[in-house]
């Protein structure tokens, strides 16, 4: 139906009309009474369509009372109930078309239209669940969400199905399947997988219980978008490989071929599976008959991908090289036929734009077009215009939707729209000069940044370069800017003069090497990662880091697990020495970068700034440089140990502050509001952190509370203003499994954005007595004049052991002396 609706067009095709009219006389002579539910609703959508001609769909909605009189004179279709299901399914047609707002234009109408009917609420559920799918596509996510709790509540309603007999019983337990289904489907949007997970098993567990197709269909397709949201593409194939089999999904089997020939794209792409594997199943797929235009548009885009990857790796050719003209070719042309009425751009639109780019840039001629390009330069220009309109797109999408899912996170979690940013990067590095090139793409990634969830809670705008280099930047500090993504990962590299970009590799070669470096680090002690260093460190920035003596990295947070400071150094940052050959300078050493270098993070660079124009605002400090806030007893929550904290513990992490220290033992929240009032130097909380999976935000600090203990979330964390807010409690940088996202969803980001200008953190499990030595020594660095991360580098480098067993990081200004 889809399909015909999408033929049909603004305009009067004769031919589609006729096949509808042959339908239609089909229908007509099978009397009014017909039986079949399923044909009746085709013959009222058909019977709306020619009734619209030749104006095209939806342009005069029937009036309600023109609608249901021509149902009752059939006889076949009975007031809200099957006006209801036949909308619904004229609805779905215009959706699968890529007509959203047709879909929801005739949705709403309906509701309107019979909100008085007594029937209404025995069809309402279904209705309300098609436009969330709708706003879905749409990106409306406050809509997705209203539409949603508008079709559980009209379930819940309904009272008992089973009272109505068993069919109905069937129908309502379907639609529930299928949305708690949509309820996954909206956490995995938002990177949230494990919240996912609940009403994923409910929706499997139902759509087994009632058999339904559509409900069956709908929990796998979620199961696949789990799988595919956390890259694991093997267990894609065998959860599709198994279900292309199974009768019950012999409707999805275009699709389910579309997405094997999607999954073994990426497993090509990691170097696991030949790429003409994935070339042939996305052919096979593009033969099917299932599959609408938007779809079959999209899957075009992926076949020029697997292409293109193709002829990379090493199956270059002439015939390879036409094949990828002519799908790109084809794909443009469906891109354009799926705006239709709505003018919406496909969502895959943008990395269509990006692979056009990257396709026709390097065939371009360097310098002023001779003709001898065979028409590349003006191809290439044309896909230049294309991209800074797909970017446009994305941003202006991306700002529309909530700050949830928001942040880099929604990059992570997206690759296509990486790609999309990555090709802009470059794009803009082709500037008249290389200075102008590398000002504008990091001009790109800074107006990207301004899209975090952190950024846009506090309102900011993109800063210019010369703004973070007068406020943020110390003398001798360098910033790293990192944008890992698929087809090429950069590397911004600045200072208070320069500014350089590096290429890096993909992030598919990037995570083995991570995941080697967490192997490592866990047999043994010291650095480990060397192959990873030298893969984020190339030779001319190895020079360039060594050339200064602080860093701020932003962006690394991106790959899950790389830990920059944990890295091994070379030997050139030991030495200092410049002139040393670079074989030995850039030989790697004992030690960690993190011990070699004083490192801060930043969560964005548009957040940095922000950061720094606060702290430059003159205050009142409290009479106190230190607030130490110990809650030692857990009081038994989840089997925590007592931390054995005594006058020795409290002298240790106090140090030469302890006769300017303010001591708050069971620290409580209500302890942690009563220092809101005034400014602090530093505030330490030293107590048992955990993880609450039960929170989008899930890092918890255990406080005291009247009544047992009281965990503490980042929501629920009083604004501190501190220069520096020391947070050791086991996992308390732990955020969701939605990366990036700026911060904000981690007990450190928020407790910037709330007042604190530096959070020392702890990164994982801390030891206690480890954590002693190293906050001990932190402490009394402090007190000397040193840098929240001069203090933690000095402190790694004295006490290696103990930080093994104690890993700390600092977060925001982390280069500015407390006790200058």
């Amino acid at each position: 139906m889809g399909q015909l609706v999408y033929e049909l067009g603004p305009g009067d095709d004769p031919d589609a009309w006729g096949r509808i009219g042959d339908r239609w006389t089909e229908l007509r002579r099978a009397g009014d009474d017909v039986a079949e539910q399923e044909r009746a609703i085709e013959f009222l959508q058909l019977d709306l369509l020619l009734a619209e001609r030749p104006e095209g769909v939806l342009a005069n909605l029937p009036s309600s009372t023109e609608l249901r009189a021509d149902a009752r004179e059939r006889g076949t279709l009975l007031g809200a109930y099957y006006s209801g299901w036949y909308c619904r399914t004229l609805a779905e047609g215009l959706f699968a078309a890529g007509r959203l707002d047709a879909a929801d234009r005739v949705l709403g109408w309906f509701l309107e239209a019979f909100k008085d009917d007594s029937q209404l609420l025995l069809v309402a559920p279904e209705v309300h669940f098609v436009r969330a799918e709708v706003a879905r596509r749409s990106g409306d996510w406050g809509k997705v969400d209203k539409e949603l709790v508008a079709c559980e509540e009209t379930l819940t309603a309904i009272g008992d199905p089973a009272a109505m007999g068993p069919d109905f019983a069937r129908g309502h337990y379907a639609v529930l399947s299928r949305l708690r289904a949509a309820q996954a489907q909206v956490f995995l949007e938002q990177g949230l997988v494990d919240r996912a997970k609940e009403p994923l098993d409910e929706a499997r567990k139902l759509a087994g219980d009632v058999g339904v197709p559509s409900a069956l269909e709908a929990a796998l397709l979620v199961d696949i978008d789990r799988l595919l949201l956390i890259e694991s593409f093997d267990r894609v194939r065998d959860l599709v490989g198994k279900s292309r089999v199974d009768p019950a999904f012999g409707r999805l089997a275009g699709l389910l071929t579309a997405v094997d020939g999607l999954a073994s794209l990426e497993l090509a792409r990691e170097g696991k599976l030949p790429t003409h594997e994935a070339v042939e199943l996305i052919r096979e797929a593009l033969g099917s008959d299932e599959l609408g235009i938007p779809d079959r548009a999209a899957l075009q885009i992926h076949l020029v991908d697997a292409l293109m990857l193709d002829q990379a790796g090493g199956a270059a050719s002439e015939d390879g090289a036409a094949q990828i003209r002519e799908s790109l070719a084809a794909a443009r042309t469906l891109e354009q036929q799926t705006r239709g009425v709505d003018d919406r751009p496909l969502e895959d639109a943008g990395l269509l734009a990006a692979l056009e780019w990257r396709y026709w840039h390097p065939l371009s001629c360097d310098g002023d077009c001779l003709g001898t390009c065979d028409g590349a330069c003006e191809q290439q220009a044309d896909a230049r215009v294309r991209l800074d309109r797909a970017l446009g797109n994305l941003i202006g999408s991306w700002a529309s939707t909530p700050p949830r899912p928001g942040g880099i996170g929604f990059l992570h979690f997206h690759a296509r729209r990486t790609r999309v940013l990555s090709a802009a990067i470059d794009a803009a590095l082709t500037g008249t000069t290389a200075e102008d090139g590398h000002e504008a793409a990091l001009r790109v990634l800074i107006e990207v940044q301004t899209l975090g969830s952190q950024a846009r809670q506090l309102g900011l705008a993109a800063p210019s370069l010369e703004q973070v280099r007068s406020s943020m930047l110390v003398e001798g500090e360098g910033c790293l800017v990192f944008l890992p993504a698929v087809d090429t990962s950069h590397l911004f590299a600045f200072d208070r003069q320069e500014l350089k970009h590096y290429h890096l590799p993909a992030v598919d070669e990037l995570q083995p090497l991570v995941a080697e470096a967490v192997r490592a680090r866990a047999r043994a002690d010291g650095p480990q990662g060397e192959a990873l260093s030298k893969a984020l460190f190339p030779p001319d920035l190895r020079d360039w880091v060594t050339d200064h003596s602080v860093l701020t990295l932003v962006g690394f947070e991106l790959m899950p697990n790389l830990r920059v400071a944990e890295l091994p150094g070379w030997v050139g940052l030991e030495t200092g020495d410049g002139e040393r050959p670079e074989a030995l300078r850039h030989r790697p050493s004992s030690r960690e970068l993190g011990a070699l270098r004083a490192i801060s993070t930043q969560p964005s660079l548009p957040v940095g700034f922000y950061l720094a124009q606060r702290a430059a605002v003159a205050r009142t400090l409290a009479e106190q440089a230190l607030v130490l806030a110990v809650n030692a007893d857990p009081q038994g929550f989840s089997a925590l140990e007592v931390l054995p904290f005594d006058d020795e513990a409290r002298a240790e992490l106090c140090g030469p502050l302890a006769d300017r220290t303010r001591l708050i033992e069971a620290a409580t929240r209500e302890d942690l509001e009563d220092l809101t009032g005034q400014h602090h130097r530093i505030v330490h909380l030293f107590c048992h952190g955990v993880w609450d999976g039960k929170e989008e935000r899930g890092a918890a600090l255990v406080l005291a509370g009247e009544d047992g203990p009281e965990l503490v979330h980042a929501g629920d964390l009083p604004a501190l203003h501190t220069d520096l807010l020391i947070l050791c409690a086991c996992g308390s940088s732990r955020g969701p499994v939605r990366l990036g996202d700026d911060q904000s969803a981690t007990l450190g980001g928020t407790s910037l954005a709330r007042g604190a200008s530096c959070v020392l953190v702890a990164d994982g499990r801390v030891e206690y007595r480890a954590a002693l030595v190293i906050l001990g020594r932190v402490t009394t660095e402090l007190a000397a004049g040193s840098s929240p991360a001069e203090a933690l580098r000095l402190a790694i480098a004295a006490e290696p052991v103990a930080a093994q067993r104690a890993r700390f990081s600092v977060l925001g200004l982390g280069h500015r002396a407390l006790f200058p």
